[in-house]
C-alpha cells in the first residue's frame, strides 16, 4: 500500500544559502520536513528556551542543538538579544561544512534570525538595499528598528568566514527574471511531499 506522507515545514522557513536555511522555532511536527532536509545542527538564537518535545526528539534523530541564544544573552547586551558575539557564534558554526545543513532559527523567525542573515550577507558583500529588502520581507511590514540599527554598524570584518565571500548579491543584476532563492520562504507543503513556495521580494527604500 502506498503511503502518502504530509510534511509541515516550520513557521517562516528559508533557504540562506547551500548548508544553510532558517525558521522560527521549530515544533515537533517540523522534525520529519527537517530529517527530509537533512538537517544536522539547530542553531537556536533567542534567549527563550525551545520546545522541549522538539529537543529530545530531534537528539533521538541525530541532530546536535545549539542553545547560542541562551549562552551569549546577557542584560548588558546593548542590541537587547542581538549581539555581535550571538551573530559571530551562530555564523562560525553555519559555517562549518561538518555541520551542515544548520537551521539557523529564533523565537519569531524574523528579527535575530534576520538580523544574523543579513550580517552574514554582509561578509557576502551584499549591499545594504538587498540586505535590508532580505530582513524586511520576513518581517511582514513590521521591521524593527534596533534590528536594522544593529545590521548597518555591524563590522564583518569581525567574521572569518573565506567560504562566502564570493557570493552574488542578487540586485547586482539588472534582471530579475530569475527570483534569488535567498528570497523563497516555503509556506506549506502537499500531501505529495513538495512544497509550495512564496517569493517574497520587495524594492527597498534606504
Amino acid at each position: 500500500m502506498h503511503v502518502v506522507r504530509e510534511l509541515h515545514p516550520p513557521y517562516k522557513f528559508g533557504h540562506v544559502n547551500d548548508g544553510i536555511l532558517r525558521s522560527r522555532y521549530p515544533t515537533a511536527s517540523a522534525l520529519p520536513f527537517l530529517s527530509q532536509r537533512g538537517v544536522k545542527t539547530v542553531v537556536f538564537l533567542s534567549p527563550e528556551v525551545p520546545s522541549k518535545s522538539f529537543v529530545v526528539a530531534a537528539r533521538n534523530s541525530g541532530m546536535t542543538m545549539e542553545l547560542v541564544g541562551i549562552q551569549t544573552y546577557t542584560t548588558a547586551v546593548e542590541w537587547r538579544v542581538v549581539s555581535p558575539e550571538c551573530t559571530k557564534r551562530a555564523l562560525s558554526i553555519a559555517a562549518d561544512p561538518d555541520r551542515q545543513p544548520v537551521l539557523l532559527c529564533c523565537a519569531t523567525g524574523v528579527h535575530v534570525t534576520g538580523a544574523v542573515v543579513a550580517c552574514l550577507r554582509k561578509t557576502q558583500g551584499w549591499n545594504t538595499v538587498a540586505l535590508l529588502n532580505e530582513y524586511r520581507s520576513y518581517a511582514s511590514g513590521k521591521p524593527r528598528d534596533f534590528v536594522e540599527r544593529f545590521i548597518h554598524t555591524f563590522d564583518p570584518d569581525i567574521l572569518a568566514l573565506p567560504m562566502w565571500q564570493h557570493a552574488a548579491c542578487p540586485l547586482d543584476s539588472s534582471t530579475d527574471t530569475d527570483t534569488p532563492p535567498q528570497y523563497r520562504q516555503y509556506e506549506l507543503v502537499s500531501s505529495r511531499d513538495q512544497y509550495t513556495k512564496k517569493i517574497l521580494v520587495e524594492e527597498g527604500d534606504d
